[in-house]
Order: C-alpha cells, then sequence, then structure tokens
C-alpha cells in the first residue's frame, strides 16, 4: 500500500517536472469544500447545517430567529 502511494507520487512528481500536468481548479475547489464540510459536520452538525443555509442565503448571521 505504501509503495503504491510512493510510486504514484513518483509519477506525479516526474509529470510536474516535464510540465504534462494541469491542475483542474474546479477538481480542487470541490475538494476543498468537500473537507471543510466534513470537518465542520464532525464538530457540530447544527452549526454545519447553519453554514450550509448562510452560504445558500437562506439565513442570515443577524435572523432574529436562529436557533444555532
Amino acid at each position: 500500500m505504501v509503495e503504491d502511494q510512493d510510486t504514484k507520487l513518483s509519477v506525479l512528481r516526474e509529470r510536474v517536472a516535464r510540465g504534462e500536468y494541469e491542475v483542474d481548479s474546479q477538481a480542487v475547489a470541490e475538494a476543498i469544500v468537500h473537507r471543510v464540510w466534513e470537518v465542520a459536520l464532525s464538530r457540530s452538525p447544527l452549526k454545519a447545517v447553519f453554514i450550509a443555509g448562510e452560504a445558500a442565503g437562506l439565513v442570515s448571521e443577524n435572523d432574529p430567529d436562529r436557533a444555532v
């Protein structure tokens, strides 16, 4: 398993060095959002739901009916 990861990393480094690797910015952004969401859920599921609602414009930090 570790050898497989080392091999993949080595191949990736070689591709980057040759200029053959292009970053998919959409995939990177989605991965970041996914990771932030996972961390938020692990810390406080209710707060994570509020953050998602706020990002979607469904609730506001100043909303008087806010339960979080």
